[in-house]
Protein backbone atom coordinates (compact mmCIF):
# COMPACT_ATOMS: atom_id res chain seq x y z
CA UNK A 1 0.00 0.00 0.00
CA UNK A 2 2.77 2.41 1.00
CA UNK A 3 4.26 1.53 -2.31
CA UNK A 4 0.93 2.38 -4.60
CA UNK A 5 1.39 5.67 -2.54
CA UNK A 6 4.69 6.54 -3.30
CA UNK A 7 4.29 5.84 -6.75
CA UNK A 8 1.35 7.97 -6.79
CA UNK A 9 3.04 11.07 -5.67
CA UNK A 10 5.86 10.61 -7.52
CA UNK A 11 3.29 10.75 -10.78
CA UNK A 12 1.82 13.83 -9.18
CA UNK A 13 4.65 15.29 -8.57
CA UNK A 14 6.35 14.25 -12.54
CA UNK A 15 3.11 15.56 -13.80
CA UNK A 16 3.58 18.96 -12.08
CA UNK A 17 7.02 19.10 -13.54
CA UNK A 18 5.70 18.69 -17.08
CA UNK A 19 3.20 21.43 -17.09
CA UNK A 20 4.94 23.84 -15.60
CA UNK A 21 8.19 23.10 -18.55
CA UNK A 22 4.95 23.46 -20.93
CA UNK A 23 3.69 26.35 -19.66
CA UNK A 24 7.23 28.11 -19.64
CA UNK A 25 8.06 27.05 -22.95
CA UNK A 26 4.65 28.30 -24.70
CA UNK A 27 5.02 31.36 -22.90
CA UNK A 28 8.73 32.17 -24.49
CA UNK A 29 7.21 31.15 -27.37
CA UNK A 30 4.56 34.15 -27.38
CA UNK A 31 6.94 36.35 -25.79
CA UNK A 32 9.52 35.71 -29.25
CA UNK A 33 10.25 38.55 -31.39
CA UNK A 34 10.12 38.48 -34.98
CA UNK A 35 10.88 40.29 -37.57
CA UNK A 36 8.41 39.34 -40.67
CA UNK A 37 8.12 40.41 -44.38
CA UNK A 38 4.62 40.99 -46.14
CA UNK A 39 4.96 39.17 -49.81
CA UNK A 40 4.33 40.99 -53.29
CA UNK A 41 4.01 40.35 -57.06
CA UNK A 42 5.51 41.94 -59.97
CA UNK A 43 6.21 41.57 -63.94
CA UNK A 44 9.53 41.81 -65.04
CA UNK A 45 10.70 45.26 -65.19
CA UNK A 46 8.67 46.37 -62.48
CA UNK A 47 9.42 47.93 -59.14
CA UNK A 48 8.18 46.09 -56.08
CA UNK A 49 8.76 47.00 -51.91
CA UNK A 50 9.05 44.56 -49.57
CA UNK A 51 8.35 45.90 -45.91
CA UNK A 52 9.49 44.66 -42.62
CA UNK A 53 8.02 44.72 -39.25
CA UNK A 54 8.52 43.99 -35.72
CA UNK A 55 5.85 42.44 -33.80
CA UNK A 56 7.25 43.32 -30.56
CA UNK A 57 7.34 46.34 -28.31
CA UNK A 58 11.08 45.18 -27.53
CA UNK A 59 13.80 48.30 -27.40
CA UNK A 60 16.95 47.98 -29.46
CA UNK A 61 19.64 50.18 -29.77
CA UNK A 62 21.40 48.49 -32.29
CA UNK A 63 20.02 46.11 -35.83
CA UNK A 64 21.87 45.09 -38.47
CA UNK A 65 21.12 42.89 -41.56
CA UNK A 66 22.17 41.87 -44.68
CA UNK A 67 19.38 41.28 -47.43
CA UNK A 68 19.35 37.66 -48.57
CA UNK A 69 17.75 37.59 -51.95
CA UNK A 70 18.09 35.47 -55.61
CA UNK A 71 20.47 38.27 -57.35
CA UNK A 72 19.73 36.47 -60.74
CA UNK A 73 16.20 37.34 -60.65
CA UNK A 74 16.17 40.40 -58.37
CA UNK A 75 18.05 44.15 -58.13
CA UNK A 76 18.29 45.73 -55.08
CA UNK A 77 17.95 49.58 -55.68
CA UNK A 78 17.36 50.71 -52.25
CA UNK A 79 16.69 50.42 -48.86
CA UNK A 80 14.76 52.33 -46.36
CA UNK A 81 14.25 52.92 -42.38
CA UNK A 82 10.88 53.85 -40.63
CA UNK A 83 12.34 53.87 -37.34
CA UNK A 84 11.35 57.85 -36.21
CA UNK A 85 14.71 58.24 -34.79
CA UNK A 86 18.76 57.15 -34.31
CA UNK A 87 20.93 57.15 -37.16
CA UNK A 88 21.09 54.72 -40.41
CA UNK A 89 23.52 53.94 -43.13
CA UNK A 90 23.21 51.25 -45.88
CA UNK A 91 26.24 50.69 -48.21
CA UNK A 92 24.65 50.50 -51.45
CA UNK A 93 26.33 47.87 -52.37
CA UNK A 94 24.49 45.89 -55.16
CA UNK A 95 26.09 42.17 -54.76
CA UNK A 96 27.01 42.69 -50.94
CA UNK A 97 24.10 44.78 -49.25
CA UNK A 98 23.88 45.48 -45.60
CA UNK A 99 22.34 48.49 -43.35
CA UNK A 100 22.85 49.20 -39.44
CA UNK A 101 20.79 51.10 -37.00
CA UNK A 102 21.40 52.27 -34.45
CA UNK A 103 21.18 55.00 -31.35
CA UNK A 104 23.00 55.72 -28.09
CA UNK A 105 20.33 54.76 -26.12
CA UNK A 106 17.18 51.82 -26.16
CA UNK A 107 13.98 52.70 -28.62
CA UNK A 108 10.73 51.16 -29.66
CA UNK A 109 10.93 50.59 -33.54
CA UNK A 110 7.38 51.56 -33.61
CA UNK A 111 4.56 50.05 -35.88
CA UNK A 112 5.21 51.06 -38.82
CA UNK A 113 7.86 49.30 -41.23
CA UNK A 114 10.92 49.25 -39.84
CA UNK A 115 12.87 48.76 -42.62
CA UNK A 116 11.28 48.65 -47.00
CA UNK A 117 13.51 46.98 -49.31
CA UNK A 118 13.14 48.08 -52.81
CA UNK A 119 13.35 46.03 -55.70
CA UNK A 120 13.50 46.00 -59.72
CA UNK A 121 12.27 42.56 -61.12
CA UNK A 122 15.27 41.83 -63.56
CA UNK A 123 14.29 41.59 -67.42
CA UNK A 124 14.34 37.81 -68.33
CA UNK A 125 13.69 36.60 -64.59
CA UNK A 126 11.55 33.36 -64.58
CA UNK A 127 7.83 32.77 -63.17
CA UNK A 128 7.81 31.92 -59.78
CA UNK A 129 8.21 32.78 -55.71
CA UNK A 130 11.43 34.53 -54.70
CA UNK A 131 12.20 34.69 -51.04
CA UNK A 132 13.54 37.90 -49.50
CA UNK A 133 14.90 37.59 -46.19
CA UNK A 134 17.25 39.51 -43.76
CA UNK A 135 20.68 37.76 -42.73
CA UNK A 136 22.31 38.80 -39.17
CA UNK A 137 24.74 38.11 -36.43
CA UNK A 138 23.35 37.81 -32.95
CA UNK A 139 25.85 39.89 -31.87
CA UNK A 140 24.44 42.90 -33.71
CA UNK A 141 21.01 42.63 -32.54
CA UNK A 142 21.39 44.26 -29.05
CA UNK A 143 20.73 46.70 -26.34
CA UNK A 144 22.16 50.06 -25.22
CA UNK A 145 23.80 47.21 -22.15
CA UNK A 146 25.39 45.17 -25.49
CA UNK A 147 22.98 42.58 -24.63
CA UNK A 148 22.28 40.46 -27.35
CA UNK A 149 18.08 40.61 -28.23
CA UNK A 150 17.34 37.55 -29.51
CA UNK A 151 14.71 37.63 -32.90
CA UNK A 152 13.70 35.25 -35.41
CA UNK A 153 12.78 36.67 -39.19
CA UNK A 154 10.00 35.52 -41.85
CA UNK A 155 10.69 36.09 -45.32
CA UNK A 156 8.70 37.61 -47.55
CA UNK A 157 8.35 36.70 -51.32
CA UNK A 158 8.42 38.13 -54.35
CA UNK A 159 6.09 36.21 -57.33
CA UNK A 160 7.27 37.22 -60.29
CA UNK A 161 4.37 36.84 -63.11
CA UNK A 162 4.07 37.34 -66.94
CA UNK A 163 0.69 38.85 -66.96
CA UNK A 164 -2.83 37.88 -65.25
CA UNK A 165 -5.58 36.33 -66.96
CA UNK A 166 -8.25 38.68 -67.72
CA UNK A 167 -6.30 42.02 -67.21
CA UNK A 168 -6.37 43.58 -70.12
CA UNK A 169 -4.96 46.79 -68.87
CA UNK A 170 -2.19 45.70 -67.10
CA UNK A 171 -3.66 47.22 -63.93
CA UNK A 172 -3.60 43.79 -61.84
CA UNK A 173 -7.03 43.75 -61.22
CA UNK A 174 -10.08 42.53 -63.42
CA UNK A 175 -12.58 44.59 -64.04
CA UNK A 176 -15.44 46.32 -66.16
CA UNK A 177 -12.54 48.64 -67.53
CA UNK A 178 -10.51 45.78 -68.93
CA UNK A 179 -13.76 44.90 -70.92
CA UNK A 180 -13.99 48.55 -72.15
CA UNK A 181 -10.00 48.52 -73.22
CA UNK A 182 -11.01 45.43 -74.99
CA UNK A 183 -13.72 46.47 -76.71
CA UNK A 184 -11.82 49.67 -77.50
CA UNK A 185 -8.58 47.97 -78.83
CA UNK A 186 -11.18 45.83 -81.42
CA UNK A 187 -12.21 48.85 -83.15
CA UNK A 188 -8.73 50.10 -83.06
CA UNK A 189 -9.23 52.81 -80.75
CA UNK A 190 -6.75 51.42 -78.28
CA UNK A 191 -3.02 50.01 -79.14
CA UNK A 192 -1.60 48.74 -76.34
CA UNK A 193 -3.19 46.02 -74.07
CA UNK A 194 -1.94 42.94 -72.34
CA UNK A 195 -2.38 40.74 -75.25
CA UNK A 196 -1.20 37.53 -72.82
CA UNK A 197 -4.22 38.27 -70.72
CA UNK A 198 -6.97 39.23 -72.80
CA UNK A 199 -6.98 35.95 -74.95
CA UNK A 200 -9.01 34.80 -72.30
CA UNK A 201 -10.42 31.62 -73.71
CA UNK A 202 -6.48 30.80 -74.53
CA UNK A 203 -7.03 30.31 -78.56
CA UNK A 204 -4.20 32.58 -78.95
CA UNK A 205 -6.27 35.27 -80.63
CA UNK A 206 -7.52 38.37 -79.27
CA UNK A 207 -10.85 39.01 -81.05
CA UNK A 208 -14.86 38.87 -80.34
CA UNK A 209 -15.08 35.87 -78.81
CA UNK A 210 -12.30 37.00 -75.89
CA UNK A 211 -14.75 40.18 -75.68
CA UNK A 212 -17.80 38.44 -75.06
CA UNK A 213 -16.44 36.14 -72.88
CA UNK A 214 -15.21 38.71 -70.11
CA UNK A 215 -17.94 40.58 -70.59
CA UNK A 216 -20.26 38.04 -69.13
CA UNK A 217 -17.80 37.11 -66.80
CA UNK A 218 -17.87 40.54 -65.39
CA UNK A 219 -21.79 39.83 -65.74
CA UNK A 220 -21.21 36.93 -63.51
CA UNK A 221 -23.02 34.91 -66.39
CA UNK A 222 -20.00 32.97 -66.85
CA UNK A 223 -16.68 32.08 -65.38
CA UNK A 224 -13.11 32.51 -66.74
CA UNK A 225 -11.35 29.66 -64.70
CA UNK A 226 -7.94 31.35 -64.05
CA UNK A 227 -8.71 35.08 -63.85
CA UNK A 228 -7.08 37.66 -62.24
CA UNK A 229 -4.03 35.24 -61.88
Amino acid sequence: MKKRILSLLMAVCLMTTLVSVCSVSASAAEGDVYVYAYNARAKAGETVEIPFYINSEEEFACLTFTPDFDFTALELVNVECGIPGGSFIYNENPTNPKFIWYHPQNMAVGQEPVFTLTFVVKEGAREGKYPVTLLFNENDICDENGSRIPLQVEAGEITIFRYLLADVNNDLSVDSADVVKLARYLVYLETEINTYGADVNKDSNVDGRDLIKLARHMAGAEMIEGAGY
